[in-house]
């Protein structure tokens, strides 16, 4: 099942991410590794964040959010988790730049 959760970032989100970011970026690649995580990325405006997931059970998203830095550092300050029922397009695995 696919998985869409929207990070909402904190106001000072630049500022506040970079300490953070090696060690999210880490575990994104963990994520992007096991074909869980397929994309993510912040929104032009910096209030938004996305990631999409694909996983079986949503309790691999909770993992992730539990230890992702930019949750415990308050770097984003709420989330969502949705399921997404995708239709249309394809999947292809990139991973990290």
């Amino acid at each position: 099942m696919y998985y869409i959760v929207n990070y909402k970032l904190h106001k000072e989100y630049m500022e506040r991410r970079a300490p953070h970011r090696p060690a999210h970026f880490e575990l994104l690649k963990e994520y992007i590794t096991s074909g869980e995580l397929l994309m993510g990325g912040a929104c032009d405006d910096q209030q938004d964040a996305i990631i999409i997931f694909q996983v079986e059970d949503v309790a691999r998203i909770h993992a992730f959010i539990e230890v992702d830095p930019y949750i415990i550092h308050e770097v984003a300050v709420s989330y969502t988790i949705r399921q997404w029922n995708m239709v249309t397009g394809e999947v292809q695995h990139q991973g990290l730049s």
